[in-house]
């Protein structure tokens, strides 16, 4: 990627976390195989369910450039959501975390934009850029591996140090290199097994 002065990430950095973000990590955009061919796998055994979209889509998720003509760089960012939240009563239906404050997608992705406006201010030479929260067909939690900014879990979810998994990820989609400051995490599980052996419903494979 191409080089840029220490200033200009740190900058970036500095913004994202003064709008909240607990990490942020960018990558350059080159095939993903092992990705695809796990997501094509999954859709090849059915195991996808009623999410047709994944199987209409994957032209998109293999190539970047199909969303942002001449993407280089995909900026992943992470907000957390775990915020304390009052005890429940036991004989109530319990509610995810997530669903007790205001919709992600409208919350993320304003801060991206205002993240995304910050960068154009800081880039010598105008640039374009796309911001997607589930809102196009990306590797999310992919992109977010190769940016260094989390690791993929047992329970298949990302794990950013500091945050644990309770987190959203965003990405903004550039037409300028970037250069990355951090490398892919390791395996953040290591011997733990938690998740899959008390899952209550065994949903994750032993």
């Amino acid at each position: 990627m191409a080089e840029q002065p220490d200033s200009f990430l740190r900058a970036i950095k500095k913004e994202a976390s003064r709008l909240g973000f607990c990490a942020i990590g960018f990558s350059s955009v080159k095939p993903q195989t092992l990705a695809v061919e796990r997501l094509q796998t999954m859709i090849d055994e059915g195991r996808h369910g009623e999410m047709n979209y994944l199987a209409n889509s994957m032209k998109e998720r293999v190539d970047p450039s199909l969303l942002l003509p001449g993407t280089q760089t995909i900026i992943s960012a992470a907000i957390s959501y775990n915020t304390p939240t009052s005890p429940l009563r036991p004989d109530l239906p319990r509610i995810s975390n997530y669903a007790l404050i205001e919709d992600y997608h409208i919350v993320l992705k304003e801060r991206l934009r205002q993240l995304f406006t910050k960068i154009e201010q800081l880039y010598p030479e105008p640039l374009n850029g796309l911001i997607t929260v589930d809102s196009a067909p990306v590797l999310e939690k992919t992109w977010a591996e190769q940016a260094g900014i989390g690791a993929s879990a047992n329970n298949t979810l990302l794990i950013v140090p500091a945050a644990g998994s309770y987190v959203f990820i965003g990405e903004i989609l550039i037409d300028k290199p970037f250069e990355s400051d951090r490398k892919p995490l390791e395996n953040l599980c290591c011997s733990c097994r938690n998740c899959i052996e008390n899952c209550p419903t065994s949903c994750r494979e032993q």
